[in-house]
């Protein structure tokens, strides 16, 4: 997997897949593949409301799927070795409706979001609920050495990593977040030409790694 396999899969998936994408961002800088005014590091002591609207508002991802799903996809190279990578998933903390026609002003604080609705009272059975509350991002990190260098982690758990065997390319982390996010339009698309090429292409990207500890369950993914 290089720089110019990543670029042509975040290429088709923004064809292909135009259909579920509100906002297109990602950019090739250097020899990082990121999205524009890329900012490091993950905001840490605030709540997800707070972590997804900063995401949103600093247009911190690659792609913005209906529904105000934010994706971040990011790769780093060292001459032609991988040393870097990052795919997190925001999902939308709440059902958010009208994202195609205006950006939502987010006037719902965490403590309405979170409350107990009144079974007693007819306001409480429209309340709105968070129906997600933590991103999941997959890191790898060549230089890590305290953790392996190579995992999926909750945000809402800091400390806690599965970890993996691969580095998967922009496609398959696209597949498992359509999957999660918009099933049904995957079921329209998973038996198509182009997506099957894809999957199969981007298999043969995949990048192993080692995990530190067999014995601890980890990832893997069948690779061709």
């Amino acid at each position: 997997m290089n720089v110019r396999d990543v670029c042509r899969e975040l290429e088709l998936i923004g064809r292909e897949m135009s259909g579920i994408i509100i906002d297109t961002n990602f950019c090739q800088v250097g020899s990082s593949v990121t999205w524009g005014k890329y900012k490091t590091g993950i905001a840490s002591g605030v709540n997800y409301l707070s972590q997804y609207r900063k995401v949103i508002d600093d247009r911190q991802y690659s792609f913005l799927l209906s529904g105000g799903h934010a994706l971040q996809i990011y790769y780093e190279w060292h001459g032609n070795d991988l040393i870097a990578a990052k795919q997190a998933i925001y999902p939308a903390p709440y059902v958010i409706d009208g994202w195609e026609d205006e950006w939502p002003d987010f006037e719902l604080s965490e403590a309405e979001l979170l409350q107990d609705p009144d079974p007693e009272s007819e306001a409480g059975l429209d309340m709105v609920r968070a129906s997600c509350w933590s991103h999941i991002r997959f890191d790898f990190d060549l230089s890590a050495e305290s953790h392996d260098i190579a995992h999926i982690q909750n945000s809402s758990i800091n400390e806690f990593r599965v970890p993996s065997t691969i580095v998967v390319p922009p496609f398959m982390f696209m597949v498992m977040a359509v999957r999660l996010l918009h099933p049904a339009y995957y079921e329209t698309v998973r038996e198509r030409g182009w997506f099957l090429e894809a999957v199969a292409r981007a298999k043969r990207q995949c990048v192993k790694v080692a995990v530190l500890d067999t014995s601890y369950p980890f990832l893997s993914i069948e690779c061709q």
